[in-house]
Order: structure tokens, then C-alpha cells, then sequence
């Protein structure tokens, strides 16, 4: 049965992180909860993270038009961040396993209509369209409307100092989704088909999601009347860096991983099954970047500080990319690509989570900053493609684009640490957190 819904009491209103005063804060039924937002963002980020490898496919195989093929990935990414917003909504009035259930299914059909429409006689375009609609928007959806319920439910039942590491934790499905995506594509293809290694995936999803809907146990009891906009959060200055950071992040982040295998390829010349290899190593040590940046966080530097940091490195990263023309080279820029991609990543929800005092907030700013995020996700990868195509295939001014715009992004999640802080950017960044 759906939990009863009750209004939300004027003491609540007055002081709602009393809410989070008796919570858990460990236990087995609050890691059961980051398991199941660690099985979720298996799904929601691992699927689109291994778009790469689809990629591949999709312009060396199937001979699809090169300038629809980064829309497919994009669109995953844009809608599910765009669709934060409403599963949030749908979360705090109790409907939970009704969002991630719905979602589940949209992925699963989406996969599905996928692998069908790869194994079909019709043309390219017509085909890419199609793959579009079915991989792009359908999943896409599904993506969205199952993200943020499970990880507002993970997010309730740990305190303030612990909750970094607990959304770091779940944000560790990321890597984990993705190995499994991408080596199913990888050595299921040459086996069974390219079509049955899609539905396979399906099974893959509609497994986990039995498993990630029969154990979410929200902790507190829905609410009617809360917003769906906290128009109060960009009188916020530190809010208002936060969010041109995380867009600009957004915006460059998901280069790399849609094209680390194509440069291997390319302009390392290893063999398509090498290339994918480098995705495969950046997104098992992002796994790693993700743990140690949560204890980091909690344990020294705090979440916004950690988050900043590692986005400064990203894109020193990206830089030296310019620069990797030899095999060895590229194993070791995969492997640090990935760690530190990581470490930035999984700490998106854990740094405003630090920006936000009222915790209440949380899933109501996660899902307005990824709503604003969203756009600029599905730009980011098109954007990164016809620069590559303007340098007649090369990627060097990708390079740099991505770079500047990472470079750009870590000041902007400095300045809101430091705006938040008071004491001053020098004494911020070389201060440990509170």
C-alpha cells in the first residue's frame, strides 16, 4: 500500500531539519537505501556513460549520419536531469515506487524498441531517427522519472556530515552501470548480435529495478502543499556559482566518455576493441574517484571544496589529453581521466547538499539546478562533435573547449565555497572543512 499522506505541520514549516534530527545515520536499513540509489544510478548514469561504445557502432557499423548519433547520447543525459524536478515532486508525496517503477519501465521498453529498430531493414537516416526516439527519448525519460526519488530517500537517512559519503557511496553505480553496459556490448556482439546484446541489456535493467523497487523504504512521510521551486535559492549567491558551475561542468563532462574511445581509435590507432578498452578503465577507476572523494569530503576538505578541486584537475586533464599519441599514454590518461571524472561527479548532489541549510531543500534544489543543467548536457556533446568536425576530424579544439570550459566551471564552485564560507577565498580553499 501507498504511505498515507498528511500535511506538512507550521513546526515543520518553521524548522523542517528537525526532520533530519533523529535520523538513522547508519544502520542497516540506511545502507540498504544507498544500495538501492547505487543500483538506480547503475542505470540512470551507467547506461548513458557507456553511450560510447553504442557510438562506435552506430558510425563505424551501421554507417549512421555522424551529426544525429551525439544527439542520442545527449538527449539521455538532458532528460534525465530535466525530469528531476517531477519525480522529485512525485517523491515527496509519497510516490516513490510508483516513479521508480514507471521510470524502470520506460528504460525497459526504450532498450527494447532499441534493439528492434538496429535489426530493421530501413534506411540510415530513418534509422538514426528512430534510435533517437527509442534510445533517446523513451530511456531518456525513464532515466529521469527514476533518479531522484531513491537518492531523496538515501539522502534522508543519513545527518549532515555523514550525507556526502553516503551519496558518493550511490554515486559509485555510475562506474559500475557502465562496466557492465559496455562489456556486455562488447563481448555479447560478437557472440549473439548486436540486437540480442541489446535486449540483454534490458533484462539487465529489469532485473535491477525488481530488486531496487522491492527494497526503497522511504523514512519520512509524505507531504501535500511542498513547492516544487525554491524561488528563494538564487537570492542565494553562493546558489547562484553553484549552478553556473555545475552547468559549465555538465556542459564538458561527458566529452571524455563519449570519446576517449574514438580518439584511441583515431589518433592512437589502437583497434576497436582496444578503444573500448580505454572506457572500460576510466569507468572502473571512476568507482574509486567516487569512494575516496567522499571520504575526502567528510573527512577533510568538505564536499564543495573536494568537488571544486577535482574539477580544476579535470580539466588540467583535458589539456594534457592534447598530448597523448602513444599507447601507454593513453591507458594512463583513461585511467585519470576516470578517477578524477569520478571523484567530480559523485559529489554534485553531496556539494549542494553543503550549500543548503533547510536539508528539507534537497531534492527540491537537486532537481532545479539539474533541470538548469540539463540543457546544457544535451548541448555539450554536439557542441564537442561539430568543433571536431570543423578541425577536419581532429579534436584538438574539442580539447581545448572542454578544457577552458572545466577551468572555468572550478572557479565558478570555488567562488560559491568561498561566498558560503565568509572568510575569504584565500582562507576557503586553504582551509579544511568545518
Amino acid at each position: 500500500m501507498w504511505p498515507r499522506r498528511r500535511e506538512t505541520s507550521p513546526e515543520e514549516k518553521t524548522h523542517p531539519e528537525n526532520n533530519f534530527i533523529d535520523c538513522p545515520d547508519g544502520g542497516r536499513q540506511a545502507w540498504l537505501q544507498v544500495f538501492v540509489a547505487t543500483l538506480i544510478t547503475m542505470i540512470v548514469w551507467g547506461y548513458p556513460t557507456s553511450f560510447g561504445v553504442y557510438q562506435l557502432y552506430y558510425l563505424d557499423t551501421l554507417k549512421l549520419p555522424s551529426d544525429i548519433v551525439p544527439w542520442i547520447g545527449s538527449a539521455q543525459a538532458f532528460l534525465a536531469f530535466a525530469l528531476c524536478t517531477v519525480s522529485g515532486i512525485m517523491a515527496d508525496m509519497g510516490l516513490v515506487r510508483l516513479a521508480m517503477t514507471f521510470g524502470c519501465v520506460l528504460v525497459v521498453v526504450g532498450t527494447l524498441l532499441t534493439s528492434t529498430i538496429c535489426g530493421s531493414d530501413t534506411s540510415g537516416l530513418e534509422k538514426a531517427w528512430g534510435l533517437f526516439l527509442s534510445q533517446g527519448i523513451i530511456t531518456g525519460m525513464g532515466l529521469g522519472f527514476c533518479y531522484m526519488p531513491p537518492l531523496s530517500v538515501a539522502n534522508s537517512y543519513f545527518s549532515e556530515q555523514r550525507r556526502p559519503f553516503a551519496l558518493a557511496v550511490a554515486a559509485t553505480g555510475t562506474g559500475i552501470g557502465s562496466i557492465v553496459f559496455t562489456l556486455l556490448v562488447q563481448y555479447l556482439t560478437p557472440v549473439i548480435g548486436f540486437e540480442w546484446t541489446v535486449r540483454c541489456q534490458a533484462f539487465v535493467v529489469l532485473a535491477i529495478s525488481v530488486v531496487a523497487v522491492v527494497i526503497v523504504k522511504p523514512r519520512l512521510e509524505p507531504t501535500i502543499g511542498s513547492k516544487s521551486w525554491d524561488g528563494e535559492m538564487f537570492k542565494d549567491w553562493p546558489c547562484r556559482l553553484f549552478t553556473c558551475g555545475a552547468c559549465l561542468f555538465f556542459f564538458a563532462i561527458f566529452f571524455a566518455f563519449f570519446c576517449i574511445n574514438g580518439y584511441a581509435r583515431d589518433v592512437v590507432n589502437l583497434s576497436p576493441t582496444t578503444a573500448n578498452q580505454m572506457l572500460l578503465i576510466a569507468t572502473g577507476l571512476s568507482i574509486l574517484g567516487r569512494l575516496l572523494s567522499g571520504y575526502v569530503a567528510q573527512r577533510f576538505l568538505g564536499a564543495i571544496r573536494t568537488y571544486s578541486f577535482a574539477t580544476c584537475i579535470l580539466s588540467i586533464l583535458i589539456f594534457i589529453w592534447i598530448t597523448v599519441w602513444t599507447p601507454d599514454n593513453m591507458y594512463a590518461f583513461s585511467a585519470l581521466i576516470g578517477f578524477f571524472t569520478g571523484a567530480a561527479q559523485g559529489l554534485y548532489g553531496g556539494a549542494l547538499s553543503s550549500l543548503t541549510r533547510d536539508p528539507s531543500k534537497f531534492g527540491i534544489r537537486v532537481g532545479m539546478v539539474s533541470t538548469i543543467a540539463a540543457f546544457f548536457a544535451l548541448a555539450g556533446p554536439p557542441v564537442a562533435r561539430a568543433i571536431t568536425h570543423a578541425d577536419s576530424g581532429r579534436y584538438t579544439y574539442a580539447q581545448v573547449w572542454a578544457g577552458l570550459v572545466l577551468f572555468l566551471a572550478s572557479m565558478l564552485l570555488m567562488a560559491a565555497g568561498a561566498k558560503a564560507d565568509g572568510r575569504g577565498w584565500k582562507a576557503w580553499v586553504l582551509g579544511r572543512a568545518e
